[in-house]
């Protein structure tokens, strides 16, 4: 991977679930980075105050998509999610600039989106809309944030928009596992052929 060695935004896969609810999600957070290697912690711009008007409430902007066992066994690992759209992440949003910030942010990008779907046709799967959002937000940087033990000594692995599927497949088997769902990966990969 090339180095990133000006601001850019970095797009940050991960999972979510509830201990009381049947239903996994595959997260995606961003954050500006002032530099990345691909391979170590990436140096984030936790505190510029002359950042890029582009890139001005981006870190409170946040894609989450839902899905189950019985999607995965119905649709496959790609094809499974559903109910994502580019939305606020602010656990708690103070009503002042931030705010501001993070909803034109989010307007300006959904535009983009749009225009990328008259033009280029509807994304057909979570990975198809997450490519138009990339592209839209110029994420120059993306990585699995992931905890497991399998996944943990990679965290900060670059990856490209070509590897979306792959991370999605990724994130999407840390879902089976942590939550023990039933589903084999047979059934998985029948479906993605």
């Amino acid at each position: 991977m090339k180095p990133i060695i000006k601001p850019s935004v970095m797009a940050r896969f991960g999972i979510e679930y509830h201990n009381w609810s049947e239903y996994g999600h595959l997260t995606i957070s961003f954050s500006v980075v002032n530099a990345a290697n691909g391979y170590d912690t990436p140096n984030f711009d936790l505190y510029s105050f002359d950042r890029a008007k582009s890139l001005v409430g981006i870190d409170d902007l946040k894609i989450s998509s839902q899905l189950s066992a019985q999607d995965i066994i119905e649709k496959g690992m790609v094809d499974s999610h559903y109910g994502y759209q580019l939305a606020l992440s602010m656990k708690d949003p103070l009503l002042d600039c931030k705010l501001d910030d993070a909803i034109k942010a989010g307007k300006r990008i959904q535009k983009r989106v749009q225009a990328l779907s008259e033009n280029e046709g509807y994304p057909r799967n979570y990975a198809d809309y997450l490519r138009y959002v990339f592209r839209a937000m110029n994420v120059k940087y993306i990585t699995h944030e992931s905890y497991s033990s399998q996944h943990f000594d990679s965290r900060w692995k670059g990856y490209k928009m070509a590897d979306i599927d792959t991370i999605i497949e990724r994130c999407t088997q840390e879902l089976i596992d942590t939550l023990r769902w039933n589903v084999s990966s047979e059934s998985c990969s029948d479906k993605a052929a």
